[in-house]
């Protein structure tokens, strides 16, 4: 119970909504369940200018080394988990560890602006362009696994 009284799963009361049941559609592979999700910053009612960069609102890593991005589904206006797949990129052999939007994505002055940075099990490290899914940069891969992602706080 929030502070307000009311029931909710959120620090001051809101409600809970798992959104990662609306992306098992995009799944690429049979029995592939999502590793890693990330709700896009740029989505924020501050960064309304991201709207016209065109990237996606929402990232899924994949068990089977996919990640997808997806669009807000303007066919369902009404429904603010509505998504679509707006891209696929196949390029880890093994599964997603995380997904992490650059901090300036959104922001079309700064040159970060449509970064996704993916990080997997096969110690690959690769960042897309959110418009298009193109990988645009890529480290050598480490011998070990890779399990989380972090972006240099000044970008």
């Amino acid at each position: 119970i929030g502070r307000d009284g009311h029931l909710g799963g959120g620090g001051d009361g809101g409600a809970f909504v798992d959104v990662t049941l609306r992306f098992h559609d995009a799944a690429t592979a049979e029995g592939a369940t999502i590793t890693s999700f990330e709700f896009a910053e740029h989505e924020a009612a501050e960064h309304e200018a991201s709207r016209s960069v065109g990237l996606p609102a929402a990232a899924v890593g994949w068990s089977d080394g996919t990640v997808t991005a997806h669009a807000r589904d303007d066919a369902e206006p009404g429904d603010p988990f509505a998504f679509r797949v707006a891209w696929r990129a196949v390029e880890h052999s093994k599964a997603v560890s995380a997904v992490r939007w650059h901090p300036s994505a959104g922001d079309p002055a700064s040159p970060r602006h449509a970064w996704l940075g993916s990080v997997s099990e096969d110690g690959g490290f690769l960042v897309y362009d959110g418009r298009d899914g193109e990988a645009v940069r890529s480290a050598p891969p480490s011998r070990r696994s890779l399990t989380d992602l972090a972006w240099r706080p000044a970008g």
